[in-house]
């Protein structure tokens, strides 16, 4: 069974046959791989994350409440 696989570059397990069904395994990883370096890059920018939901939640009072503000 294994030869056919290979002769075919079908992964040789049931999870990554399944998978290759939907779309490229080696697109995949390397899309996982980008996922992961941007994360990494979110962590690493110092960004003061209290400050940014305050803000954000502010701005949402502001958008749901702008009709008592209107004439």
């Amino acid at each position: 069974g294994d030869q056919y696989f290979h002769k075919q570059n079908i992964p040789t397990d049931k999870a990554g046959r399944q998978l290759s069904n939907f779309f490229d395994l080696t697109a995949f990883e390397a899309n996982r791989a980008e996922a992961k370096r941007l994360k990494d890059e979110l962590k690493t920018k110092n960004i003061d994350w209290k400050k940014y939901n305050e803000d954000k939640k502010r701005k949402r009072h502001r958008v749901r409440n702008k009709w008592m503000y209107e004439d």
